[in-house]
């Protein structure tokens, strides 16, 4: 090596113990070490290896790569080689080929490196083996490659155990800068914090509904024809709602006519037949029995035509689904169609899921926050609560609850939805912080 070649090598190995020094953390450390030594001593791959306490460790850096798999075969098989070679603690500066290991490792190291490889040991300046550096090459490594790489992997090792200690302070309690005095009254200022008397509060949808609307349901068995009113119309007593079909009805009702007036000729042909010939009554009394569950039938048939058209029995403003949706629907007695609800009458309608249930004490403060104005919110107390959980349509069981408003000048508009901040109990700081964590330790752990 010439003159001018050692003076490159000792300007490269000063620029890189600068970058080490200068390095802000152990990533950016262990990039430099198995990429920019290339610079030094020429390679064509690199792994930096760390040593646990266990005597084992794990590879944290490749050349070349900014991530790597650990679970991928080469980085498996890497690191198993590696933690031997930690383990024989026999010298740290070891130039090897594939011949220095078992025919399994051969086999596998003329698959994925180089024939050469050297593995360099990293120490602290106590002396503490931190890890290694493992370089392989095409060519064979010699002695002359020890000196200035021995003078750079000090050097790493230097930096490396310096950012690791700075890194353990960051979370080492800094016992020594304080007294046993001031370490009382921080230990009593913290405990005293974490019981300072806090509301606790919870999170739930909620909606604007009519406090107690009326409910309009089918008179009948049939199908919805025509619904005669808009969802949010107001309506008055006497409006038509909907109306329902009556053709089989009406078809019942015609055919009943025809058996009615076939029966009434049958019963004259009959009375003039016992007037002439003077036969048994009885053929006339079956008649005329026959004739009055005609006329029972009719009037039934006709007073469920009048029950067709279904009207208001109270103003207010129509709730329901479109009217698309009902038209020609079959419907059963009883079956709910739509209700009708004053819209100054509301109240909040709150779905407090299981997971954020918390104990509620009666009239409950609640505060609206609207999903279309959430600038404003709007206050209210609690006044319902249900005991038992019902599983919602979105899959997920809740406690229902009502809320009345509690400036009844200035309600929200019927439907309107929103988030509802339900306070409770008060409780300490310190379970209020940390009683979703303990909950979650809970059900994990069974305690």
């Amino acid at each position: 090596m010439g003159r001018t070649d050692q003076l490159e090598s000792l300007s490269t190995l000063l620029q890189l113990e600068r970058e080490a020094r200068q390095a802000d953390s152990v990533s950016a450390l262990a990039f430099l070490m198995v990429n920019g030594s290339h610079a030094l001593t020429p390679y064509r791959q690199a792994c930096l290896w760390q040593a646990d306490s266990h005597g084992s460790g794990r590879i944290i850096a490749f050349s070349g790569q900014e991530n790597h798999d650990p679970d991928a075969p080469f980085p498996l098989w890497m690191n198993r080689l590696l933690t031997r070679l930690h383990q024989q603690h026999d010298v740290d500066f070891r130039p090897m080929t594939a011949q220095d290991l078992a025919a399994d490792d051969a086999t596998a190291w003329e698959e994925w490196l180089p024939p050469h490889a050297l593995w360099i040991v990293l120490k602290s300046p106590e002396g503490h083996r931190l890890g290694g550096l493992f370089l392989a090459r095409d060519h064979p490594w010699t002695a002359a490659n020890e000196p200035l790489l021995s003078h750079l992997v000090e050097s790493y090792g230097h930096a490396w155990n310096a950012l690791t200690l700075r890194r353990k302070r960051l979370f080492t309690w800094p016992v020594d800068r304080f007294r046993a005095g001031r370490r009382i009254l921080l230990f009593v200022a913290v405990v005293g914090t974490l019981m300072i008397p806090v509301h606790q509060s919870t999170l739930a949808p909620a909606s604007v509904t009519a406090v107690e609307p009326t409910i309009v349901r089918s008179a009948m068995d049939g199908v919805v024809d025509e619904i005669l009113v808009e969802p949010n119309q107001r309506v008055e007593v006497g409006t038509p709602l909907l109306r329902l079909d009556d053709r089989t009805l009406a078809n019942r009702l015609a055919v009943t006519h025809r058996i009615l007036e076939a029966s009434r000729t049958e019963l004259r042909q009959l009375e003039q037949t016992l007037l002439t010939h003077g036969s048994s009554h009885e053929p006339l009394i079956r008649l005329e029995g026959r004739i009055q569950q005609t006329l029972v039938e009719r009037d039934h048939l006709r007073a469920l035509l009048e029950r067709i058209e279904i009207r208001a029995e109270r103003s207010g403003v129509v709730i329901m689904d479109r009217q698309e949706s009902w038209q020609g629907r079959p419907v059963v007695t009883g079956q709910r169609i739509l209700m009708i609800a004053d819209p100054s009458d509301t109240e909040i309608s709150i779905t407090l899921p299981l997971e954020n249930a918390i104990p509620l004490p009666d009239a409950a403060p609640v505060t609206l926050h609207l999903s279309s104005d959430p600038s404003r919110s709007h206050a209210g107390r609690l006044r319902y609560r249900g005991f038992q959980p019902v599983v919602q349509p979105e899959g997920f069981a809740a406690y229902p609850l009502k809320a009345r408003f509690v400036d009844h000048t200035s309600r929200p508009r019927l439907g309107l939805r929103g988030t509802v901040t339900i306070q409770g109990e008060k409780i300490p700081l310190f379970y209020y912080l940390f009683r979703r964590p303990v909950s979650a330790f809970r059900r994990l752990t069974g305690f």
